[in-house]
């Protein structure tokens, strides 16, 4: 029903579209809700058109109007009048959020997404949310596969290289490589093989070589076990992992991990950092995608992994490099420290502050920023938020942890040794020792 609407509005000169999720054949009590109030608040709209495409869920719906109202208006200036009134007169009574991942371009108007996080505008049933969970994971898993297969393997199924390790199948893919996994015909063991095509110059996996086979041994770093060219293709081999964290999360029922394991996980990190920094090195892309759980026995070790962003900030003497005038944009804007928005140099501290971004995430199940529209935005609410406040949810230590960091300078050294000890206070707090992670019982917080 929608789209045809959709086609409809396409033409005309000021339309703009608002997708939430269901798709009854007539107006359903939360479809009249969501139409009165873009009535009463553009009352000179030609047409409204509202859409649940949720299956009846009444948790995502599609919208779209045409009003006198947009014209002369650029699109951002359209799209921010419909959120500002959903936000301000839904959001508040619903537990509406705007999902601007799913911003979509709708003629001369917008089109966004909008989900319920806390409570619905009409009620629906278990079975109802159940088939929208299932639908959404199936959705999400055939992008991923259609997104890996945009790009030709490097690596052949089968396919033997240094006459030892085999290749089973592509587990992922991205624009800087691709990640297979193996087998070593010596051990048996299973293997990570990661890829770069031939048209990259191979310095990013070479230095991730060089730096993984100068932390072997190192507690929470996967092990390199070789590296070498095949077709022009740099590559290197390493223990397969599990998942990673924010893939986990995202598995849990509430969205977040229970107190205990986040600041296990902290714990975890601390010390794979410790051994980078310790080697001269700064990650420069800490996030949770970037932290795997290793496979069975190992999954209460988490490792951090991704080393392909790294950079030198003191040399074997142990030598400061000179910090740059200008250092280019590194990382995932999400979890990007200050300095890097501000493109200054990166030291061990933005690590740090990167991971205590990650773990308020996978603690609170969102970050303070996930729902600003643009990057200046997001930008604008990391540096005018105050510790306390990113730490609403967090015990005492995490402000502790916090305020230590963010009062450091970019060539300081932590102390990690005080940043575990800070952890440990956090999981005596609510459990006793060694509690299982989430992922080890199925269940989080």
């Amino acid at each position: 029903m929608l789209r045809s609407a959709l086609r409809t509005l396409a033409p005309l000169r000021h339309a703009v579209s608002v997708r939430l999720c269901s798709g009854a054949a007539q107006m359903s009590a939360g479809e009249k809700k969501i139409a009165d109030l873009l009535r009463q608040r553009f009352p000179s709209a030609a047409t409204i058109v509202v859409d649940d495409i949720s299956g009846g869920c009444g948790s995502m719906y599609q919208v779209a109007v045409e009003s006198d109202e947009f014209k002369g208006k650029a699109k951002v200036q359209q799209h921010k009048m419909v959120t500002e009134t959903l936000q301000k007169e839904i959001a508040d009574m619903h537990g509406i959020v705007i999902n601007t991942k799913s911003l979509i371009r709708v003629g001369f108007g917008v089109s966004f997404a909008l989900r319920f996080e806390q409570g619905e505008v009409e009620s629906s049933s278990a079975a109802n949310k159940k088939s929208m969970t299932h639908h959404r994971k199936k959705r999400r898993h055939a992008r991923r596969s259609q997104s890996a297969k945009s790009v030709p393997p490097l690596l052949n199924d089968g396919e033997v290289i240094r006459k030892r390790y085999t290749v089973d199948f592509m587990i992922g893919g991205g624009g800087f490589g691709q990640i297979f996994k193996g087998t070593d015909m010596v051990t048996d063991q299973h293997l990570a093989i990661k890829v770069e095509p031939a048209d990259k110059d191979g310095r990013r996996i070479k230095l991730e070589f060089m730096l993984l086979v100068e932390l072997r041994g190192s507690s929470h770093i996967p092990v390199i076990l070789a590296s070498g060219t095949i077709r022009g293709c740099s590559f290197i081999v390493m223990t397969l992992l599990g998942k990673n964290l924010s893939d986990l999360r995202k598995e849990e029922k509430s969205q977040k991990f229970s107190r205990s394991t986040v600041y296990r996980i902290g714990q975890h990190l601390t010390t794979a950092l410790r051994h980078v920094h310790g080697s001269g090195y700064v990650h420069r892309d800490m996030k949770p995608a970037n932290a795997c759980i290793g496979l069975p026995p190992k999954e209460n070790v988490v490792y951090l992994v991704d080393f392909g962003m790294v950079r030198q900030f003191r040399d074997k003497a142990g030598n400061m490099r000179r910090s740059r005038n200008y250092a280019g944009f590194r990382g995932t804007v999400r979890y990007a420290p200050p300095a890097v928005h501000q493109r200054k140099e990166m030291g061990p501290v933005d690590d740090l502050i990167g991971l205590l971004y990650s773990m308020i995430e996978l603690s609170d199940g969102a970050l303070p920023w996930a729902a600003a529209n643009t990057t200046k935005e997001l930008e604008a609410i990391k540096e005018n938020l105050r510790t306390e406040d990113l730490c609403r949810n967090q015990p005492k230590e995490m402000v502790q942890f916090a305020k230590s960091i963010f009062a450091l300078q970019w060539d300081h050294i932590p102390d990690y040794k005080r940043i575990h000890g800070l952890f440990e206070k956090c999981i005596g707090d609510y459990v006793g020792d060694q509690p299982p992670f989430d992922w080890e019982v199925g269940k989080g917080a």
